[in-house]
């Protein structure tokens, strides 16, 4: 999907159009961080990767932070991940950042089972435009209510 056909479902989700499209561009993104946050707490495989790191191997481009955060017998020094033993670590996860859209034909960075919570969270925040975008994320009901439909879509308990 790309961004003129998500913002199509957004208007029919919120009822609501916007003077120009290229508007709908920072409601995207704050939604796209918004999802990846709520995906990354629920630690899911959308966003949440796995690998072997050995000693002084490159950080990856999208590389968030470690799922957990804590626990794993490495630091990151200039870009470059570093063992504290200098032997390789096992099926380490981390979280990867989901890049952000430019342009109305910038293909959505979520795979299409989560098309649907990114057209609600966009929704949302659009029904909010009076509010600051950061604002927006302080609604803690709609927040949960997001996270437990994914949960429940993905068979999480």
């Amino acid at each position: 999907m790309v961004v003129r056909e998500l913002i199509t479902l957004v208007n029919v989700e919120s009822n609501e159009i916007l003077d120009e499209q290229l508007e709908y561009i920072q409601y995207i993104n704050a939604a796209i961080d918004w999802l990846t946050t709520i995906l990354v707490s629920i630690k899911d495989r959308e966003v949440v990767k796995n690998m072997d790191i050995p000693d002084k191997r490159a950080v990856p481009s999208d590389f968030m932070g470690f799922v957990p955060k804590t626990g794993y017998p490495i630091r990151i020094i200039n870009g470059t991940f570093e063992t504290y033993d200098g032997e390789t670590v096992n099926q380490v996860f981390y979280s990867v950042r989901k890049n952000h859209i430019d342009d109305l034909d910038d293909t959505i960075p979520f795979s299409e089972f989560f098309h649907s919570y990114l057209v609600q969270l966009v929704s949302f925040m659009v029904k909010k435009k009076s509010l600051m975008t950061d604002y927006a994320a302080y609604d803690k009901t709609f927040i949960d209510y997001i996270t437990e439909q994914i949960k429940v879509a993905r068979g999480i308990t």
